[in-house]
């Protein structure tokens, strides 16, 4: 059996479920528009991808909240790299485009 406090389980983990957020959120958007839910007018052209990508990122938050409770501190530990790294490409991709 693998041991869960383990810093490669926190980079998996923490790859993973943003990834799994980002389809979710982003199939939401497409099938809010194709219902007349949702449209584009009035947001900018890469919106729908931002936001579903932040909140994808943002989904971390909850996986550090339960293995830093359960003292977990080597997955804590490949979380907040992998959280870091998908947070600096977020704002490498969209950032510039932001601050414009």
């Amino acid at each position: 059996m693998f041991q869960r406090n383990q810093v490669w389980v926190g980079l998996l983990a923490g790859t993973l479920l943003p990834l799994m957020g980002f389809v979710l959120f982003y199939e939401i958007f497409v099938l809010l528009e194709k219902w007349g839910a949702a449209n584009k007018v009035g947001f900018s052209e890469n919106f729908r991808l931002r936001t579903a990508a932040i909140l994808g990122l943002a989904l971390n938050a909850f996986l550090l909240n339960l293995y830093h409770k359960r003292r977990h501190e080597a997955t804590v530990r490949g979380l907040v790299i992998v959280t870091s790294v998908l947070a600096l490409a977020w704002l490498f991709v969209f950032g510039i485009k932001l601050m414009q």
